[in-house]
């Protein structure tokens, strides 16, 4: 049956089994974006680049929080957001210059085809060589007075030292991405439910860890435990270690059950598939915060608080991805109709991940001045209680989506294209 005729196929509702149930070749199947032949491509990077890059990723957050006990007690309680900020700038200033985004530009192949039978239309009708006419006058003054030199003189005079500007090279099309973005990012979120919902369940773990960040110092340090900063710092190595299992591992699950379900729906993976790993958060959430709070509350060993800490890391980067790829896998299929233009950039980029973080990062803000008087003050077992309930109740609407999320998108699909062909 054919797919365009049928009309069943559309973004987020793919065929990537056969009827054999194996996966469709690269024949039938074509990655979106295509990768390019350039090695600098991040899309044809090694396995070792690809592990470098996802080491630093985890490691970056977490190195600040683990050396905070031992920089508090050496530097006194100045040198840990003295160090956060630091850390920060160079990061940003190396995202900038490595960054796909800024380092890499990849063309499109109608582009691409287009330029090379431009280049060759050109070097057909090329019959001479270009010539450059110099005035007689300046030659004979040249030839007299070698030592003269003109205004059309060029003089290079290289830089001995590092070029670091050859590094990267900047996307020629880059103001008209970056002033089209942040309006789209807006209007993707409230546009577009999806994406709100997205962005919700993202701001939701976004609240969690960095309750992990408020409350672990003041349990810790409190009786009955009575840590030192040393201690405490070393304790963030609890949700350090489980962003492998809760990231790494979930994009591994993700992928198994993407196949499995569509070996299960004859051969057709559908979007919604991935949600019903949200069950794992869903189950491991209020778990985590019942051992952070229940254990500060009745006395138990400090070991309890810091098991709740990896439990809800765990949780956190596993709905994060769950949140990211559903919106990617319903929207990035999507291309304007300028595919020479920066419309057609911005879409690359992922425009709609930023919305999900706009909105995540306002909700983190606004519950970080009430985290602490919420737990403390309310009480600890009121805190656990609460937020168990609360967490659960807002993580169970993935069966909403599982049960409508195919009817928005397809609904959704002609607002998103006006918004990205702006």
């Amino acid at each position: 049956m054919d797919e365009t005729d049928t009309g069943l196929y559309f973004p987020g509702t793919t065929r990537i089994l056969d009827e054999r149930g194996e996966l469709i070749g690269s024949d039938n199947f074509t990655l979106v974006p295509e990768p390019s032949n350039d090695p600098a491509d991040p899309l044809n990077w090694s396995q070792k680049r690809k592990a470098l890059q996802l080491a630093c990723i985890i490691l970056a957050p977490a190195l600040a929080a683990i050396c905070s006990g031992y920089m508090y007690t050496a530097l006194g309680w100045h040198a840990p957001p003295a160090f956060a900020c630091g850390f920060a700038a160079i990061t940003a200033i190396f995202l900038f210059i490595f960054l796909e985004e800024t380092n890499f530009t990849r063309q499109n192949t109608d582009s691409v085809t287009t330029q090379e039978a431009e280049v060759d239309h050109q070097s057909e009708n090329k019959t001479a060589p270009e010539t450059c006419v110099v005035e007689a006058s300046v030659l004979a003054e040249t030839a007299e007075h070698p030592d003269v030199v003109h205004s059309m003189d060029r003089i290079v005079s290289p830089w001995p030292g590092p070029r670091p500007w050859k590094l990267f090279k900047i996307n020629p099309k880059g103001w008209g991405i970056i002033w089209r973005t942040p309006p789209y990012a807006v209007a993707f979120a409230v546009r577009i439910p999806i994406i709100f919902w997205c962005g919700f369940m993202f701001g939701l773990y976004q609240i969690l860890y960095n309750a992990t960040n408020a409350l672990a110092s003041g349990v810790l340090s409190s009786p009955p435990y009575n840590l030192a900063p040393n201690a405490v710092g070393l304790t963030f190595l609890s949700p350090f270690l489980a962003i492998g299992p809760g990231a790494v591992g979930g994009g591994w699950l993700c992928d198994w059950w993407t196949v499995r379900r569509a070996r299960q729906n004859h051969g057709i993976s559908e979007a919604e598939h991935k949600l019903e790993l949200f069950l794992i958060p869903t189950v491991l959430t209020p778990l985590g915060i019942l051992l952070m709070g229940l254990g500060p509350y009745y006395g138990v060993h400090w070991m309890c608080f810091v098991v709740g800490e990896f439990v809800l890391s765990v949780a956190g980067p596993l709905a994060a991805l769950l949140s990211i790829t559903y919106s990617f896998d319903a929207y990035h299929e999507i291309q304007p109709r300028d595919k020479q233009g920066p419309q057609y950039q911005v879409q690359q980029t992922g425009p709609y991940v930023l919305s999900i973080m706009v909105i995540g990062m306002i909700m983190t803000f606004g519950f970080n001045y009430v985290i602490t008087d919420w737990a403390f003050k309310w009480g600890f077992l009121n805190w656990a209680i609460s937020a168990s309930i609360v967490s659960t109740a807002i993580n169970l609407s993935y069966l909403c989506m599982t049960v409508w999320g195919k009817r928005l998108r397809r609904s959704s699909i002609s607002a998103y294209e006006k918004i990205i062909n702006w």
